[in-house]
């Protein structure tokens, strides 16, 4: 905005008053601008110049979106997501704003490049009672020295089973299987010892002890995958069960810390003392063994443990609340309590299962299929490159000899696939994915390496790393986004590898070379080549010094950009000869960094869209900006000077540039020689537009002034340098370069032969482009000439029409 008028129309919006989320965002890293943020009114303000623009990002949506939610406003809306970035920052922003997932196309923010998977490894477990093992598990032998090997005996349990059916531990078949037994019967004197030294407690029964708290243990070894989980566990002590605080017990391992389980009888045949008293008495309840467990690694453990008393079949005569001691199917049993209150109340020889979950899984990592899609992809694109679809949006490469070829980008070097679509290659899709950052860090850190590990070998500097430093110069970034950029690059890879080679100051090692044109036809201070005369270019090969450099770059350069005003002088000559010399006067003008900074030119410039591409001939759709830095620039006349010197010669002798005699005649040498004396007392001029109160009586200084000046700079071009200067050479009807001298310019200084054709291919749209966003030159070349008309219809007291047909046919002659 500014003031009350609508703000500069953006190049891309095209409306006034009106920039999208890119162009703030260019305007504020071009400018170097630092927004200021209204928090009342939840809006960023940043200002530039005379213009202003308020705008949303991260910090406002949060504000608004708090606002909202505090007025009971349920929901967000985005008024246009074309007003967004390439890389869909705002409406990422937004959605972080709000809490919404985002999506990312085809891939997610948050989306792994591998996935862990775990195939579990089932444990060792008693069955319910009465039940057998499940399908595909074995009944586990005893091994121990009483069991009765004649007649396979297994290990099975009848504790908590009300004297009908027993417990049956049981093991995967498909696995190694865990060697097991009974252990402290000792023909019914049982004690209360441990097990062997290598194997866990994993059961225990007294039914058959004559001796009271005494039982015998079964115990297993865990050195198999099926008893893992058990070995981070130990049972602590016994039988004055609360004489332990705390997990481990006193000579336990200490690793074993967490209390997991505490059962009255143990494992299920081990009860423990009666509760006392601090005296030492007896008092009503049970103390409790403790179950220590490891649970450091989360891979090996028992999880989420709980108390059952209802699982499994009970007794066929049990009496009623009878504790069935089974767990359900997806869980193990650690501990066996008989003793609990609520089992022992109701009767029977029940009890209360404590039966877990366990956690312990083979896990690999399982790559991202989306990966192994884009590796068959870029071996496929590596085997066969190909150009994607849609192949309409590159020309034909021109026939150009050897290394020129490089320079192409425009074009193509690989031939189009027309047997798929463009989403479906993945090669491209890869790189736009990559260039877009489109997806998640860890996916893209993979994609790159991917997109690496192929490209390396036949174009070394197309890797991600080079490519990036590529883009963060190159204005065709900007220009044409990921899609495109990454369209190109496959379509013509070698050209690429080969410019971003040149960057780094390298061949590239390929098979083409890159030519820069940034600087070709004119240097970074807007110095041309062809302005040099041959004795100054002598000068500046001998005299490589910086005080001589820079004194005939004065001099080149204020050939074109005049800094102060100065005295010219033409030979008029008539048909039969008679001639006549006129002066006038030729206004200075400014260099684009003295320009008022307000003025249109500096913000609609005249640019190559690639300045280092030789190729590529487009202008930078609706102009560049120009800032202090910029180098290469110019002002520019829509009308050359030159144009005036030699219309007031053609003038004369009554013919127009192309020779053709004029069809209003010649203009008689008295005009010229009578109007400056006639002209010096007359007052009645009439106003030159762009310079109202200009005073000057002189009226070809008149002429000169229409063409612009310091003050009359409203129809000025700010233009890079090889623009002005070949458009001045066409407006004389010169050839930029000498016929005779094409094949050794071409040999000699190829980047500049082809800066000169770029130049001039780019000129004739430069000299037709309208519009308020854009250089604008027809229109401004139009004010021009309306301003010479508007003083050529009279002279002073008396009508001119042949003054005003030869220039109205001349400049007519111009513009077409």
């Amino acid at each position: 905005m500014h003031g009350e008028d609508p703000g500069v129309a953006g190049k891309c919006s095209r409306e006034k008053g009106i920039l999208l989320n890119s162009e703030i965002d260019a305007q504020i890293k071009e400018r170097k601008v630092k927004p200021e943020l209204f928090k009342e009114e939840a809006v960023k303000i940043a200002k530039w110049g005379n213009q202003w623009v308020s705008y949303d990002d991260e910090e406002t949506y949060k504000l608004k979106s708090e606002f909202a939610q505090s007025r009971c406003l349920g929901g967000v809306m985005v008024w246009a997501i074309s007003h967004d970035t390439k890389d869909a920052k705002y409406y990422k922003a937004l959605a972080k704003a709000v809490g919404r997932e985002v999506s990312s196309g085809s891939l997610g923010d948050n989306e792994s490049s591998f996935e862990i998977k775990k195939i579990p490894n089932p444990q060792c477990r008693w069955t319910n009672c009465k039940e057998s093992c499940p399908k595909g598990w074995v009944n586990v032998a005893r091994s121990d020295s009483g069991a009765r090997t004649k007649k396979d005996e297994r290990m099975w349990d009848e504790t908590g089973c009300g004297g009908d059916g027993h417990h049956s531990f049981c093991c995967p078949g498909s696995e190694k299987l865990p060697t097991c037994g009974w252990y402290g019967f000792g023909n019914g004197k049982c004690g209360k010892g441990s097990c062997p030294s290598n194997t866990v407690e994993i059961g225990s029964n007294s039914k058959y002890c004559n001796k009271k708290q005494s039982y015998q243990l079964a115990c297993c070894t865990t050195d198999v995958k099926s008893m893992k989980v058990y070995g981070t566990c130990e049972w602590g002590a016994y039988p004055d069960c609360d004489s332990q605080e705390k997990c481990p017990a006193s000579g336990g391992d200490s690793a074993k810390n967490s209390l997991w389980a505490g059962s009255a009888s143990g494992s299920g045949g081990g009860k423990c003392d009666d509760k006392k008293n601090s005296l030492g008495l007896n008092i009503p309840g049970t103390q409790f063994r403790k179950f220590c467990c490891s649970v450091s690694n989360p891979n090996l453990r028992f999880t989420d443990c709980q108390w059952y008393k209802d699982i499994g079949p009970a007794p066929a005569q049990s009496p009623n609340g009878f504790c069935r001691s089974g767990c359900p199917s997806d869980r193990v049993r650690v501990a066996l309590d008989t003793e609990a209150a609520v089992c022992s109340n109701s009767g029977g020889s029940g009890g209360m299962a404590r039966c877990c979950n366990t956690s312990f899984n083979h896990e690999f990592e399982v790559e991202n299929p989306k990966l192994d899609a884009n590796k068959s992809a870029m071996i496929e694109w590596i085997a066969y490159p190909t150009c994607p679809n849609p192949a309409s949006i590159f020309s034909r490469r021109a026939n150009l000899p050897g290394d020129v070829a490089a320079n192409a980008s425009l074009s193509k070097e690989l031939d189009s696939r027309d047997d798929v679509k463009v989403q479906d290659i993945t090669a491209q899709l890869l790189l736009t994915h990559i260039l877009a950052r489109i997806g998640s860090e860890q996916m893209l850190e993979e994609m790159g390496r991917i997109w690496d590990s192929y490209i390396e070998e036949n174009y070394p500097y197309l890797t991600i790393s080079h490519i990036k430093s590529f883009l963060g110069i190159t204005p065709q970034w900007e220009t044409d986004g990921p899609e495109a950029t990454a369209r190109r690059i496959l379509c013509s890879p070698h050209s690429y590898n080969a410019r971003v080679a040149a960057i780094q100051g390298t061949n590239g090692g390929g098979r083409a070379a890159w030519i820069n044109c940034t600087y070709s036809v004119c240097d970074e201070n807007g110095v041309c080549e062809g302005e040099q005369d041959e004795v100054t270019r002598r000068r500046r090969t001998l005299l490589p010094s910086l005080p001589a450099h820079l004194s005939a770059h004065h001099h080149w350069l204020h050939a074109r950009q005049l800094s102060r005003p100065q005295d010219g002088k033409t030979e008029v000559e008539s048909p039969d000869g008679i001639k006549t010399t006129i002066e006038y006067n030729i206004p200075a003008h400014d260099r684009p960094a003295k320009l008022d900074g307000s003025l249109s030119s500096l913000q609609n410039t005249a640019e190559f869209e690639t300045p280092d591409d030789c190729s590529d001939w487009r202008l930078k759709r609706g102009g560049g900006i120009w800032n202090a830095g910029r180098k290469g620039f110019q002002t520019e006349h829509p009308l050359d000077k030159s144009m005036m010197k030699l219309f007031f010669k053609d003038a004369g002798l009554g013919r127009l540039r192309s020779g053709t005699r004029s069809l209003y005649g010649p203009v008689p040498i008295e005009f010229f020689e009578g109007i400056l004396i006639i002209g010096a007392n007359y007052f009645g001029w009439p106003e030159i537009l762009g310079n109202p109160d200009y005073d000057d009586s002189n009226f070809f200084s008149r002429l000169m002034e229409c063409l612009g000046s310091q003050t009359n700079d409203m129809n000025f071009v700010v233009t890079v340098g090889e623009l002005n200067w070949v458009k001045g050479q066409f407006m004389q009807l010169h050839n930029p370069i000498e016929p005779t001298k094409w094949d050794i310019k071409a040999e000699d200084n190829i980047d500049y032969v082809l800066g000169i054709l770029r130049a001039g291919v780019a000129t004739f749209s430069y000299i037709n482009s309208q519009g308020s966003s854009g250089p604008n030159v027809f229109n401004k070349l139009t004010n021009v000439i309306n301003d010479i008309l508007l003083q050529t219809p009279r002279h002073p007291g008396h009508d001119s029409p042949v003054l005003y047909g030869v220039a109205t046919r001349l400049l007519q002659r111009s513009d077409d």
